[in-house]
């Protein structure tokens, strides 16, 4: 039932959904209100969202704990405390701290209440070795505290699990004082029986809470089962409360979509309500949405059946609502919405479904294309030339052509090369079906190559030669050979074949399926590394490098597999997932290949053997594709646990795209007598059979994919700072990404969230590269709404900089209250500001700035107080702020990794000094206005001949302005060891700043002697010994310091030597890695 408010005078017209519904006068407004659950998310359908940890002790707060104590069918909410010898959560259990609060949909908690009636509380609890305490806390009109009723539950046998019986069926009513208006609700685990375990030893103590509701309701009123909370049921409560009248719509139906009231003129509208809560399961996908409908899949779940309104907007405009009814029967639920022709403009647009509350149930991305007709449907209908940016996959051809053009300059025959490649590309465009021109094509030669690509053929030409174009077109760096198997194929295919030049070809006289061909080519292999790829394939530009890069950069690589691409642009592959059942499961498939869940390097069960790289020696080591699984398929799969069984790891490498032309070769009919394709059903007994024991390690059938695709992992860290890491910009961008590789070092799984959520290039995909999940636009579209959607996910949550934590710590917190905040400010912001408002002349100037600076020392703190660990580089820092934190949340160092460079060139082939620093950061403006204002012009009448030359990001025109015959302003440098190879001195005046200097210790690693202040030389090792030479902030003694070093290239030759050894000795990876592990055990981060 749902009652809105009017006037008596005023007859309101009343509209769901543009549809009038027609009013009668509700005799008693309060009987709706009876036995409502007034909890808002009491099915924690969004998580734990809404309930909050109730105080600092070292208890947990969460969702779920295990499937044996999470009620079938729902959530159970679960308050853990851990006490015992040694624990330090004894004194906060033994006084009763660890408690949840309900915080609402508004973080108040504040339940509206009526006058007159009793407040029953009804869930279903669960008490493992405590007892537990629920509290209501009443509160008048004006928000003030009035007193507080709390009920003790005793434990008894009921200690929770998966069925309804395994839990305690509570009631407990509460008459409100008078005058309370509104009451909050706590509960706490409390009981003597705590001592007991301190004692006795550690022990877990459990409330396990399901089904929680909250309801008005005299003796009489009782509620059978759960109901969950109406929207808005607050708002129409405080209304009866004030004393308004109420009508109510006469037919109580369809009203899922939303009531507006409607007046009569100047009259305001009273409230708005909204029929009941609608929680679909987030498991929606988008289809179609390359046509001209979005189409948007659901499961609604049990306890969801009914109507439910979903709407869907492209760049945020709505484009259409819809409303479905779904039955208690239906697995799915499908809506499709239409979109407009003015959207249909060949641009990208985001595409989002939300539920009637504005949540986000899916979200895609995609190119709207301009010409509707099917690009299959052109290809058959219309003859050459082709529009060929029609086609789904358009941009990873052209992206080919581009690079392949772009290295004419390399060949012999620049125009026999060009006019090959436009063959080529016209080739892909029309497409196998239509290919009839099989004019000969040239693959390069290699005695050596490094790469072996093996093609298994047998008949169909056309298909052949259109992989055989895609090869020619998709320019790669790795030297390779192709060896293509004729697996005893037709003439047509064999003249084909005999046609194409630097091709090696091996022939079999019968045919001896993919097992046998694959073998064959492999056992024929030249190349360090041997990659099989399905001749109904299409690999795009650079995918053999992207297959090599894991090799290179990571450790145990055995496998590496590509990103596969159905021909109309959807995804097909993005690594395998193997059940405990033994069956295989696609990742991603017919999702957007754009989508960052696709994106980064992981290790996966398997890689599909369409496009497979391994090691030679691998490869021979564990007796390449399985014989018994002949003639074809189940063989990658086996391949990989394999390997995996031989210590090794199988990774999804995504910038590797591979186009898959599925079933060409083998066909799609499983039960098509004499296909190949039903060898997938004879080999998948097989398989079971031989892995029976490996496969009980693999997730359930009912395990969450986005979760389990990630394997090798222990733990997940959630990063989330102002942008993506640039380090040829700065120093910090520097450290980020090392701080990821020490977590990645650790076990973890990273997943980058920038605040800017943009994406950036070649930053963002070489974080990717490297394994790391990053989070961009449209696919985030905000931070909070991804804390929302993923924040139960991650057990950390690395945050960098203040103002960009205090944004996010309360979203943090409510979205992920399991997850530890680790806090790092990369450096004392109101320290570096103090430092710098104290060398200014005493006036108006040093006033304010010593003001800004507390008001960020109020901001710093306020931010360090909140989380649960505080990073900082050096020493110094840490003291400062252990002096105002005094204890309350704990400090620890931040270890900074510094690799060392030991190709640096002689000093004698060196010139000058040089400065490097971002001009965004404003310690290095005053540093370079110091050198070229005051110490340059004392430099040039000791030595004309030194120049001082100035790199750095953002270079402003002020900083330009300093340019002279001596100062040379270079800017930004794309690689910095360029300018450390150039130069014999690194000088860094700096006059204020705060936090470890990286600019200092990248010099040092690069074997750059550093002539530093002692503000640059805070926190760094090795002064004492000649590692680096620390002068005074005095012009004159800079200018000496300077002159005196420079032509002593002895000198400069110890000091890097020394330098480079500090470095190693203090900030080598391995080095940080153990640092970071025992500053996060030391301060109980992790066990």
């Amino acid at each position: 039932m749902i009652s809105v408010a009017a006037d008596d005078a005023l007859p309101p017209a009343v509209f769901c959904d543009d549809r009038s519904v027609p009013l009668t006068l509700v005799k008693s407004p309060v009987e709706p209100v009876l036995g409502q659950n007034l909890l808002w998310n009491a099915d924690f359908a969004t998580g734990p969202v809404g309930w909050a940890k109730g105080g600092k002790g070292h208890f947990y707060l969460g969702l779920d704990l295990d499937d044996r104590y999470t009620l079938s069918g729902a959530h159970t909410l679960f308050l853990r405390q851990t006490v015992g010898k040694g624990t330090a959560g004894t004194e906060a259990a033994a006084t009763g701290h660890a408690s949840a609060v309900y915080l609402g949909r508004d973080d108040q908690g504040r339940i509206p209440l009526l006058p007159g009636q009793t407040v029953c509380f009804q869930a279903l609890v669960g008490l493992y070795r405590c007892d537990a305490a629920v509290e209501l806390v009443f509160f008048d009109t004006d928000g003030r505290r009035l007193d507080s009723r709390k009920r003790t539950l005793t434990r008894g046998e009921k200690v929770g699990g998966a069925a309804e019986d395994d839990y305690e069926r509570v009631r407990l009513d509460f008459m409100p004082p008078e005058g309370a208006a509104a009451c909050g609700l706590r509960f706490e685990i409390v009981g003597e029986h705590l001592r007991a375990h301190e004692k006795s030893g550690e022990a877990d103590l459990v409330f396990f809470l399901a089904r929680p509701m909250l309801f008005l309701g005299r003796d009489d009123v009782s509620v059978s089962g759960f109901r969950p909370a109406f929207q808005n049921m607050d708002a129409y409560i405080a209304a009866i409360a004030s004393g308004q009248r109420f009508y109510r719509p006469e037919n109580e139906g369809d009203l899922s979509g939303r009531i507006d009231i409607r007046l009569a003129d100047d009259v305001e509208t009273h409230t708005t309500v909204t029929g009941p809560d609608m929680h679909p399961a987030l498991n929606g996908l988008i289809l179609q949405s390359n046509d001209n409908l979005v189409a948007y899949r659901f499961k609604p779940g049990k306890a969801h059946v009914g109507y439910h309104t979903l709407r869907c907007l492209i760049d945020g405009r709505l484009i259409g609502v819809a409303h479905v009814h779904s039955q208690e029967d239906e697995d799915w639920c499908d809506v499709r919405f239409l979109i407009p022709d003015d959207l249909m403009d060949g641009m990208p647009h985001g595409i989002d479904v939300q539920d009637r509350l504005g949540r986000t149930l899916a979200r895609d991305a995609r190119v709207l294309r301009l010409v509707q007709t099917d690009w299959f449907d052109i290809l058959k209908h219309t003859q050459p030339p082709l529009e060929g940016k029609l086609a789904p996959v358009a941009q990873q051809r052209y992206q080919a052509l581009e690079k392949a053009l772009a290295r004419l300059a390399d060949s012999p025959d620049p125009a026999f090369e060009a006019a090959e490649l436009s063959h080529c590309h016209a080739t892909l465009v029309r497409g196998y079906p239509y290919i009839a021109d099989f004019r000969p094509l040239h693959f390069p030669e290699h005695d050596v190559p490094r790469v072996s690509v093996v093609v298994p053929v047998h008949n169909k030409p056309a298909v052949t030669y259109a992989c055989l174009a895609a090869l020619r077109l998709a320019v790669c760096g790795a030297t390779c050979e192709v060896i293509v198997v004729d697996d005893g194929s037709d003439a047509e295919t064999r003249a084909m074949l005999d046609c194409q030049v630097g091709l090696r070809i091996i022939r079999h006289d019968r045919a001896k399926g993919f097992n046998g061909a694959t073998n064959a080519g492999a056992d024929a292999a030249k190349g360090d590394f041997v990659v099989f790829l399905n001749n109904d394939t299409e690999p795009a530009a650079g995918w053999l490098d992207e297959l090599l890069h894991p090799f290179v950069t990571m450790d145990d690589v055995g496998i590496t597999g590509a990103k596969l691409l159905y021909a109309d642009g959807r995804l097909q592959d993005a690594g395998g997932v193997i059940r405990t059942t033994g069956d295989p499961y696609l990742y991603g498939r017919l999702r957007n290949g754009g989508d960052p869940r696709y994106n980064y390097t992981r290790e996966v069960d398997y890689v599909s053997g369409a496009a497979l790289m391994i090691r030679r020696s691998l490869w021979r080591e564990v007796g390449g594709f399985s014989r018994y699984l002949a003639p074809a398929y189940f063989e990658d799969t086996d391949l990989a646990f394999k390997v995996r069984k031989a210590g090794k790891r199988v990774l999804y490498a995504p910038k590797a795209v591979v186009i898959h032309h599925e079933g060409v070769s083998h066909g799609r009919d499983t039960e098509e007598v004499g296909s190949v394709k039903r060898y997938q059903e004879i080999n998948r007994p097989k398989f079971k059979k031989k892995w029976k024991q490996a496969l009980k390690g693999q997730p359930g059938k009912d395990a969450l994919v986005d979760l389990v695709k990630d394997r090798g992992i222990e733990k997940r860290v959630l990063f989330i700072d102002n942008e993506v890491p640039r380090p040829d910009y700065d120093a910090g961008s520097y450290a980020a990404i090392q701080e990821i590789r020490m977590f990645q070092a650790l076990g973890y799984k990273v997943t980058f969230l920038p605040a800017n959520r943009a994406y950036l290039g070649k930053y963002t995909e070489t974080l990717q590269r490297d394994g790391v999940e990053v989070l961009y636009n449209p696919f985030a579209k905000t931070v909070p709404a991804v804390l929302r959607d993923r924040g139960m996910e991650f057990d950390l949550i690395f945050v960098t900089r203040y103002y960009v934590a205090e944004h996010f710590i309360g979203h943090m917190r409510r979205y992920a209250p399991q997850a530890k905040i680790l806090f790092n400010n990369a450096d004392c912001h109101f320290l570096r500001e103090m430092r710098a408002a104290m060398v200014q002349d005493f006036g108006t100037d040093r006033d304010q700035a010593l003001q800004d600076a507390r008001k960020i020392r109020e901001h710093e703190l306020a931010v360090m107080r909140s989380v649960d660990l505080n990073f900082s580089y050096n020493e110094t820092e840490i003291e400062v702020l252990n002096t105002h934190l005094m204890g309350e949340v704990p400090v620890a160092r931040l270890p900074w990794v510094q690799e060392t460079v030991t190709d640096a060139p002689p000093f004698g082939e060196r010139e000058g000094i040089m400065f490097l620093g971002g001009f965004g950061h404003k310690p290095n403006i005053e540093a370079v206005h110091y050198l070229a204002e005051e110490v340059m012009p004392r430099l040039k009448e000791i030595d004309p001949d030194i120049v001082l030359y100035v790199y750095g990001s953002r270079t402003t025109d002020e900083i330009r302005a300093l340019e002279a015959d001596n100062i040379h302003i270079m800017g930004q440098i794309p690689k910095v060891k360029d300018a450390f190879d150039r130069h014999r001195i690194f000088v860094a005046p700096l006059l204020s700043g705060a936090g470890i200097k990286g600019k200092v210790l990248h010099a040092m690693a690069h074997g750059v002697p550093c002539i530093l202040s002692p503000l640059a030389a805070e926190g760094i090792p090795g002064g004492e010994h000649g590692s680096y030479l620390e002068i005074q902030p005095d012009a004159s003694t800079w200018a000496d310091g300077i002159a005196s070093l420079y032509p002593d290239l002895n000198s400069l030759t110890v000091m890097a030597e020394r330098s480079a050894n500090a470095i190693e000795r203090d900030y080598g990876l391995n080095e940080g890695v153990n640092s970071l592990r025992k500053a996060l055990i030391e301060t109980r981060i992790v066990d």
